[in-house]
This record gives structure tokens, C-alpha cells and sequence, in this order.
């Protein structure tokens, strides 16, 4: 593994798993050889099985990842068997550094370390089967990079844009039921019940004085208790236990002026950086993105004048 730092800062990894491949080759070869001697089925099975365990932990032959302190985006390039794949990723999407050591042998005499990277939606390895004493150090200093700053705290009382008024609350409710279908309807605080009112407030991450202009309900049972909350403060929601977003809410002034995206793997919706909105329907995921945009255009009219 090449490790070094550039002039401008990027810290750039380079690796070719040489170890690794001398282990799937070695495999390829017993693998030709069970099937030229025409070893019991049971055998050949085993080795192919050993032979694909090895591929699914890497398959890639030349591994580069470069990390921009200045532009705090993570840009890797992968060479292996099915082409070359690149990645460009913030520093903020990264939910996880999964440095894992493995140890075999008498008195672990054989140790070999792995690092990688996961985000909301992807999975990529930095380094892998390297030397604990090569690992070690460079999985810290990764981990100083991008190690995520605070979350921003949901505050106690609601913070509206200081342009915000009541016409403008009325005007995003009008947003809200344009956008409004009978698969996916955004539903006025009014038309909920008291049921649904107490565990839309208890689940989502909202003010104490938040006043909720219009509500996604994106349970199965329609029971209040997940889904996305416009207010007059900002956007709130409540993720299902299997979407890790560590932030769930975003005030008016900062959505304004944020990308948002439709996640191409699944049916969430991303507000940069770092921010999912956790849905489990293709119409849902389409009438949200297609909200968020129009939220965008309705309060940049507000505050233009």
C-alpha cells in the first residue's frame, strides 16, 4: 500500500492486493485441478464455494482513493474484474469507517487489517488485507479527515425565516395540497385525529411551538407515527429503524439553497449534504422530490423582495 499526502492537502491511498490475488490464483488452480482429476462432486463444491467467498470479499485488482480536505469529497477508483468504477462521495455521507482485523494462525502470528467506507447508499473499501501496522495508522488518520461534525440540535422553540409570515404559511400549505395524490396525500394538522396528532408529535423531531402546516404519513397503518412534516420552522421527518440518517430535519433558510436528489438505488430522497428522507414507495419518493422543488421555488419568491 502507497500512502502520501500532496502540497494542497489530499491525502491519496493506493493499493495493489498482491496477497490477496496469490490467494484467489492459488484457489483457481486446486479449483483445475479437483475438475482434471475428476475429484468427488462434493470436493469440487467446497473449492468453488472457497474459490467465491474469495472473489465477493474483493475483487478489485488496483484500489485509489484520494481525500480532499479542501473540497471534503472522497474521490476512489476501483480497477477490477468488471471495469473501472469511481466514486465521488462528501465527507458528511459517510456514515461509517469499518476497520476490521483479522488474525490467524498460532498466537495470531498471521494478521491482516481492512478498511472501509460506508454511506447511505454504498459500500467501497479503502484498503484491503494490509499490515496491522500499515492499517492501523492510516485508518486513524482517515478517521480525523472525515470525522463528522455535530449533528445540528432540533431546537426548543420554532425558528422561522424572519421574512416568514402567516401568508407565507398558507401559501406552502397550498404547495403542499397540489402536491397531494390519493396514494400520497399531505394532509392538514386539521384533518388528523387526536390519536395521530399525539404520535406525529412524540415520533417526529419537532419544536415544542412548531406549527405543522401539512403531514406525509408514511406508516402502513397510517397510525402518525413516521413521515415528513412541513412547518412553518422547516422540514421534519421520522426515518424507518433501516435508514441511518443521522439528521431528520432542516430549517427553511438552508433547504432553500441545498441540492435534492432522488436516490437511484432505492426509493429515498436526499437533501445535500448528508441528509435522506427515508420512503418505501417509488410514488411516494417521486411526489416528495417533486415537493422539496417546489418548497425551494415558493420560498425563494418569498424572500425575494
Amino acid at each position: 500500500m502507497n500512502v502520501r499526502e500532496s502540497e494542497n492537502g489530499d491525502y491519496i491511498i493506493s493499493q495493489t492486493p498482491v496477497f490477496h490475488w496469490v490467494i484467489i490464483l492459488l484457489l483457481m488452480g486446486l479449483n483445475f485441478l479437483v475438475h482434471w482429476i475428476e475429484a468427488p462432486l462434493i470436493l469440487k463444491i467446497f473449492m468453488g464455494v472457497i474459490l467465491g467467498l474469495g472473489l465477493i470479499q474483493n475483487t478489485n485488482f488496483t484500489i485509489s482513493t484520494i481525500f480532499s480536505s479542501r473540497e471534503q469529497k472522497i474521490r476512489s477508483r476501483h480497477i477490477g474484474l468488471f471495469g473501472v468504477r469511481r466514486r465521488t462521495v462528501g465527507f458528511g455521507e459517510v456514515v461509517k469507517c469499518d476497520y476490521e482485523a483479522l488474525a490467524w494462525g498460532k498466537r495470531n502470528t498471521y494478521s491482516r487489517a481492512t478498511l472501509t467506507l460506508e454511506t447511505y447508499n454504498d459500500t467501497f473499501p479503502v484498503f484491503f488485507s494490509v499490515s496491522l501496522a500499515e492499517g492501523r495508522p492510516v485508518s486513524e488518520r482517515i478517521v480525523d479527515l472525515i470525522a463528522p461534525s455535530p449533528v445540528p440540535e432540533v431546537p426548543d422553540t420554532a425558528v422561522a425565516p424572519t421574512w416568514f409570515d402567516d401568508s407565507s404559511s398558507n401559501r406552502l400549505a397550498e404547495v403542499c395540497q397540489r402536491h397531494s395524490s390519493e396514494s400520497c396525500s399531505f394532509e392538514e394538522l386539521s384533518a388528523l385525529n387526536e390519536s395521530r396528532q399525539s404520535e406525529m408529535k412524540s415520533r417526529l423531531p419537532l419544536p415544542k411551538d412548531e406549527r405543522v402546516l401539512a403531514f406525509l404519513d408514511t406508516t402502513l397503518s397510517k397510525s402518525g407515527g413516521r413521515g415528513v412534516a412541513v412547518a412553518c420552522g422547516g422540514l421534519y421527518w421520522r426515518n424507518p429503524m433501516w435508514c441511518c440518517s443521522r439528521r431528520c430535519w432542516v430549517g427553511w433558510e438552508e433547504l432553500m439553497d441545498t441540492a435534492v436528489a432522488k436516490d437511484p438505488a432505492d426509493e429515498d430522497v436526499w437533501i445535500s449534504p448528508g441528509m435522506q428522507i427515508g420512503l418505501t414507495d417509488k410514488n411516494e419518493q417521486e411526489r416528495v422530490y417533486e415537493l422539496l422543488l417546489a418548497l425551494q421555488a415558493e420560498l425563494k419568491a418569498m424572500r425575494a423582495p
